[in-house]
């Protein structure tokens, strides 16, 4: 494979992991934009069910609501772990986009290396 040739697909390649670079960065950070409840924001509906033949729920009946330190100490808990996983998949979806930019600046420069011999 001549010298060109070989520096043409090495330009290529890096245009390519740049391109999916890119998106994949700003996929991450979509994801880690998503909002998340705050903690005890999460309600209990209690329902009383409506059976259907053999015992099969068809729907409910509003009751009320109810409440359970277990579960809203769990919410808690869980919606501060997303909270910090989101903020920490943001970061990592900058330093991919970081990537990403610095992946077109060195194929760019491949590029026009790639002339000079034409």
């Amino acid at each position: 494979m001549s010298q060109p040739t070989a520096e043409i697909i090495s330009a290529v390649a890096g245009y390519a992991s740049a391109s999916t670079a890119f998106i994949a960065a700003a996929l991450w950070l979509w994801s880690a934009r998503i909002v998340i409840p705050d903690p005890g924001q999460f309600p209990i509906v209690v329902v009383r069910p409506d059976l259907g033949p053999m015992g099969q729920p068809l729907g409910g009946t509003y009751v009320g609501n109810g409440y359970s330190e277990a579960l809203q100490q769990w919410a808690s808990n869980v919606s501060t772990a997303f909270g910090q996983q989101s903020r920490r998949s943001a970061w990592a979806a900058v330093s991919a986009g970081i990537s990403a930019i610095a992946a077109v600046v060195a194929a760019s420069i491949a590029i026009a290396d790639l002339h000079l011999w034409f």
